[in-house]
């Protein structure tokens, strides 16, 4: 699998891996999965995280400062 383990620090995310088939022949195929995917999981396709995981480097608190944390933040919704 993929080699950016950060990606997906924690367990319990998926992605959704869609391919629209070779040169737009109309099929459409969708992966899921618990793992990092390979780039070329599906061909000529996008994969889409459930979360994404952002730093975060508090300056504010001198007693944490240089200590980054990561916020888990849905990429998926229903808007």
């Amino acid at each position: 699998m993929g080699a950016d383990r950060d990606a997906i620090p924690f367990g319990g995310n998926l992605v959704i891996c869609c391919s629209t088939g070779n040169g737009g022949d109309g099929r459409f195929s969708c992966l899921i999965t618990d793992e990092i995917p390979d780039l070329n999981l599906v061909r000529s396709g996008q994969a889409f995280p459930m979360f994404v995981y952002e730093y975060e480097t508090p300056a504010v608190i001198p007693a944490k400062a240089g200590i980054q944390t990561q916020t888990r933040r849905e990429s998926i919704g229903n808007g």
